[in-house]
Formats: structure tokens, sequence, C-alpha cells
């Protein structure tokens, strides 16, 4: 009985992150759309990138201090005040370097002095996002409702500020700052909301702390890595080609961006079941490992086909005429959308079995050194055209290296016609919308609809192929089972 509470709440709690990402992920294209069309392609360039280096430094900021906070907190409730205290000094201590360097960088750049005051100021958040670790509570006690309350009311504020702001005529200058602002009342919603659930006492324990740092130290310098195999891309075009060239990116990546935030949400549903099956039942994990690639590919091939041929749609709902080129990119960039879903896969994979280290650090390490080489050769001839083909690449590239520290690990290999089917689709998908007339900015309805029937065909054909499994997937995600206890489930041959 216990054990189906614990079940419900975990489901609960996942559900409540969920909308909270979905309604986050809704009000900030309409602020997207609103800062897109009231700064035009340069401005809103800049602005993204203000937004970079914000995550850049973050990194810093935060040193993977969230994650091992996060695990103590749901492993030791009774030394909550010595966590929050260890999480709210060692954020603070560390946004200061972390505020430095932005500000180092910046004061090298020849940007205007308002943008670089109004970017030092915007990095100033770190200090406030130091309280974030009452949200880090409130995650290990399962009260998702509050976590995803607090972070939309902050997009409904930020949202507010940018709406305002365009009403008023504020520079961009002022839209950056606002940020600061915004992250204020979240974390006083927080608190409040932890105080009603526990009562807080500061207790500095330095062991504690030297701890955490400790445990810290390889998640955030991986961090580092992710951060920079994302987001360098960026930098490297406003190196290159200025911030025009980079709010054309920023536009079409926004949808990656988003698709990430897809992919994220599906693995935070089928990781806990990788996880529970190994290394306890081997052919159970095989079966989830590999339906989990299967649907992944799906997935993100849908996504790959239906950004490909209706990216004018997308890029004239969200932005505006001038944003053109950013149709070409979201082109491009769709092909990395297939393979971003199923590296997520590969990832989460590999930290259910324990190769995190050599696995992940390797494939991502290697994918960065080939994505600022490519972005060196590439961008100078090509612009943010070239910026999106370096991106495809690095993917592809981790694409194929990363099955085989699974493999290593494991012994089992993912099945490889899922994905080539989902592949296939995507440029079957493309060839129909040309044929139907489309073209490289303008789309028919006619071409619209080739382009839909194919991906429309696939989904229909995979979900035939896959009834079964997907069904006994359904029933294990709710705690059920059609197989005796610790067998495989029926979908296995």
């Amino acid at each position: 009985m216990a054990a189906d509470r614990t079940k419900a709440r975990i489901f609960s709690n996942t559900a409540w992150l969920a909308a909270g990402t979905l309604v986050n992920a809704l009000i900030g294209l309409y602020i997207t759309r609103a800062l897109a069309r009231y700064l035009g392609v340069a401005d809103y360039g800049l602005y993204a990138l203000a937004f970079v280096y914000l995550n850049f430094t973050a990194v810093i900021a935060n040193f993977g201090f969230d994650s091992i906070l996060l695990r103590e907190a749901a492993r030791d409730k009774e030394g909550t005040d010595s966590i929050v205290a260890s999480g709210i000094v060692l954020k603070l201590a560390f946004a200061v370097p972390a505020a430095a360097a932005g500000a180092l960088y910046l004061a090298g750049r020849d940007f205007p002095p308002a943008y670089t005051a109004a970017v030092i100021f915007l990095l100033l958040s770190h200090f406030v996002g130091a309280f974030d670790t009452y949200e880090i509570v409130l995650k290990a006690r399962l009260r998702a409702q509050n976590v995803a309350a607090a972070s939309v009311l902050s997009q409904l504020l930020l949202l507010g500020a940018v709406l305002l702001g365009r009403a008023r005529g504020w520079p961009l200058e002022w839209l950056i700052a606002s940020y600061v602002f915004v992250r204020l009342p979240r974390a006083a919603f927080v608190y409040l909301r932890l105080r009603r659930e526990i009562s807080l006492r500061w207790r500095w324990d330095p062991a504690h702390a030297r701890f955490v740092l400790r445990e810290s130290a390889v998640i955030g310098l991986s961090g580092l890595i992710w951060v920079f195999y994302f987001r360098v891309d960026a930098l490297m075009l406003e190196w290159m080609k200025g911030p025009e060239a980079v709010g054309q990116y920023a536009a079409a990546y926004k949808f990656i961006e988003l698709g990430l935030l897809g992919s994220g949400l599906v693995m935070a549903s089928l990781a806990p079941l990788l996880a529970e099956r190994w290394p306890a039942n081997p052919a159970g994990f095989r079966w989830i490992y590999r339906e989990t690639i299967d649907y992944m590919a799906m997935i993100g091939a849908l996504g790959a086909g239906a950004m490909a041929v209706l990216a004018p749609d997308l890029i004239r709902t969200i932005y505006a005429p001038s944003f053109t080129d950013a149709i070409s990119v979201l082109r491009i960039l769709s092909f990395a959308l297939i393979t971003l879903f199923m590296n997520n896969a590969f990832g989460h994979t590999m930290v259910m079995v324990g190769v995190q280290g050599p696995g992940f650090m390797t494939t991502r390490v290697l994918g960065t050194v080939l994505n600022v080489a490519l972005n060196l050769l590439w961008i100078p001839r090509w612009g943010a055209y070239g910026a999106a083909w370096a991106t495809v690449a690095s993917e592809i590239a981790v694409l194929l290296l990363s099955p085989a520290f699974v493999h290593r690990r494991t012994g089992i290999w993912p099945r490889p016609w899922t994905p080539l089917f989902g592949a296939a689709a995507v440029w079957l998908s493309w060839k129909a919308y040309l044929a139907a007339g489309g073209g490289r900015v303008e789309a028919s309805w006619p071409a619209r609809l080739a382009g839909c029937a194919v991906l429309a065909a696939a989904l229909a054909a995979f979900l035939a192929a896959h009834r079964r499994q997907i069904g006994e997937l359904l029933l294990q995600l709710r705690g059920k089972s059609l197989s005796p206890a610790g067998n495989p489930p029926i979908a296995i041959p």
C-alpha cells in the first residue's frame, strides 16, 4: 500500500513538472514572438546573446550543486537545514567568479557601454539563483506543484515586463535587465511555500559544504562541456558575422530547444524503467532500452519532418518577415532533431548503467571539439547556415559513438531499423513537399499536405507495428505489468 502511494506521488510529481514545463514553453514562445517583432533581427540577436552569456556563466555559478543537493535532500530529510545552508553559501560564493568572468569577457568586446552594463547586471541574477536551493528541497519532497507554480509565475512576470517594455518603448538594455527583477518574486514564492512545509533554521556545516563541493566537481565540469557544446555556435557567430546572424540563428534554434525540452520530458518517464531493470533484470532492460531508442528515434523523426515542411509557417508565426533566413537555418537544424532525441536517450542510458564518465564525457568532449572546428571552417563561408550544419555533423558524430559505450557495459546493441525508417520518413516528406510545389521560403497548401501526409503514414505504420509494445510500456509506466514479476515483458520473443 505504501509502495502504491509512493508511485502515485512520483507520477503526480512528474505530471506537475511536465505540465509546468509545457505551460512555460507556450508562454516562452509568446515572449519570443513579442521580443522578436519589437526588437528586429539585430537587437533580437543581442538579446539572445545576453542569455547565452548567462548560460555560460551559470555553469560556474551552479557547478553541478543542484544535482548533489537534490540527491542529499531526498536521502536525508533530517539534514535539510545544513543542505540548504551549504547550497546557498556555495552558490553565492561561485556566483562571484561567474559574474566576474562574464564581466571580464564583455570588457574585451566592442559592445556599446549601455549593452555591456545591462548584461553585467543580468549576470547578477546568479546571486538570486543561490536561493533556488529552496526549490531543490521542494523537488526532493515531491512537491512539484509548488515548483511548477513558481516557474510559471516567473514566466508570467517576464511576459508582463516584455509587454510593458514594448508599450512604453523600452530600449534593449532595459528589457535585458528586467530579468533580474523577475527572478526575485520567484525566489520569495519558493521560500514561502517551503516554510509552509517545514520549519527552516540556518545551520552551517563546513564539512557538509566541502562534501557537496567535492561531489559536484565532475558534474560541474561536464555541465561546462555541455553548455559549450550547445552554445558556442552563437558566440562564434557573433565574433565572425555580428548580431544579425545571431538573431537569425537564435530564431531557428528556439525550436530545437523546444525539441530538447520534449525529449527531456519523454526520458524523464522512461529513465526510471531503465534504472529499475539494470542490472537485476537484463532481459527486461534489453527490451526497455531498445523500445526507448525506437520511440525516441520516431518522435524525433516526426518532429524533424514537421520542422522541415512547416518551417516557413513556424518562423513567420512566431517571428517576422525580416527573419526569412531563419527558415533555411531551421530546415538544416531539423536534420539534427532525430539525433538529438536519440542522443538524449543514449545519455540517460549511460547514466543508468554507470558509464556516464567514460561514455557521456567522451562523446560530449569529442562532439564539442568537432563542433568548434567545423564552426571555424564553415561560419566564415556560410554564416548561420554553416553553424547549423556544424550542429548537425557534431550530433551525428555523437550518435555514432554513443551506442558503443552502452554495449561495452551491457552487451546490447539498439535496433537500427526504426531510426533508419524515421530518417527515410523525413527524407520522403521533404521530397513530397518539393514535388508538390513547396519552395525555400514559401509553402503552398498542397506542399504542406503532401509532406505531412507522408509523416502521418509513417506514424501510422510505426504504431501498427508497435501496438503491443506500446501497450505494455504504458502499463509499466503506470506501475503495472502484464508479465510475472521479474520476467521479461510479454513483447520479447
